[in-house]
Protein backbone atom coordinates (compact mmCIF):
# COMPACT_ATOMS: atom_id res chain seq x y z
CA UNK A 1 0.00 0.00 0.00
CA UNK A 2 2.84 2.36 0.87
CA UNK A 3 4.52 1.79 -2.49
CA UNK A 4 1.24 2.27 -4.36
CA UNK A 5 0.48 5.56 -2.58
CA UNK A 6 3.96 6.87 -3.34
CA UNK A 7 3.43 6.14 -7.04
CA UNK A 8 0.06 7.95 -6.97
CA UNK A 9 1.62 11.00 -5.30
CA UNK A 10 4.25 11.16 -8.05
CA UNK A 11 1.46 11.21 -10.66
CA UNK A 12 0.39 14.60 -9.30
CA UNK A 13 -2.95 13.82 -7.68
CA UNK A 14 -4.14 16.29 -5.07
CA UNK A 15 -3.47 15.39 -1.46
CA UNK A 16 -7.20 15.50 -0.59
CA UNK A 17 -8.03 13.01 -3.35
CA UNK A 18 -5.38 10.56 -2.19
CA UNK A 19 -6.42 10.82 1.47
CA UNK A 20 -10.10 10.38 0.59
CA UNK A 21 -9.38 7.22 -1.39
CA UNK A 22 -6.94 5.90 1.21
CA UNK A 23 -9.68 6.41 3.81
CA UNK A 24 -12.09 4.34 1.72
CA UNK A 25 -9.52 1.55 1.50
CA UNK A 26 -9.05 1.64 5.28
CA UNK A 27 -12.80 1.48 5.87
CA UNK A 28 -13.07 -1.65 3.72
CA UNK A 29 -10.19 -3.20 5.71
CA UNK A 30 -11.87 -2.57 9.09
CA UNK A 31 -13.74 -5.93 9.23
CA UNK A 32 -10.46 -7.79 8.64
CA UNK A 33 -7.91 -5.65 10.51
CA UNK A 34 -10.03 -3.49 12.82
CA UNK A 35 -7.35 -2.13 15.14
CA UNK A 36 -4.74 -1.33 12.51
CA UNK A 37 -7.14 0.19 10.00
CA UNK A 38 -8.89 2.25 12.69
CA UNK A 39 -5.58 3.67 13.95
CA UNK A 40 -4.50 4.54 10.41
CA UNK A 41 -7.89 6.06 9.63
CA UNK A 42 -7.81 8.24 12.74
CA UNK A 43 -4.37 9.55 11.78
CA UNK A 44 -5.64 10.89 8.42
CA UNK A 45 -9.10 12.02 9.54
CA UNK A 46 -9.30 15.73 10.34
CA UNK A 47 -12.67 15.76 12.10
CA UNK A 48 -14.88 13.37 14.05
CA UNK A 49 -17.03 12.51 11.06
CA UNK A 50 -19.00 9.29 11.05
CA UNK A 51 -17.40 6.35 9.26
CA UNK A 52 -19.59 5.20 6.36
CA UNK A 53 -19.12 2.31 3.97
CA UNK A 54 -18.08 3.65 0.51
CA UNK A 55 -20.84 3.89 -2.08
CA UNK A 56 -20.68 2.45 -5.58
CA UNK A 57 -22.57 2.48 -8.84
CA UNK A 58 -24.35 -0.86 -9.24
CA UNK A 59 -24.51 -0.43 -13.02
CA UNK A 60 -20.71 -0.59 -13.14
CA UNK A 61 -20.59 -4.10 -11.63
CA UNK A 62 -23.30 -5.76 -13.71
CA UNK A 63 -22.15 -8.16 -16.38
CA UNK A 64 -23.95 -8.32 -19.71
CA UNK A 65 -24.34 -12.02 -20.49
CA UNK A 66 -26.04 -11.43 -23.84
CA UNK A 67 -22.68 -10.48 -25.40
CA UNK A 68 -21.05 -13.74 -24.25
CA UNK A 69 -23.55 -16.03 -25.96
CA UNK A 70 -22.77 -17.32 -29.46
Amino acid sequence: MYSYLNKEIIKGYQRKTILDNYGKILITMMPILPHLSNECFESIRKDNAEINWPTFDENQIKEDFSKNQT
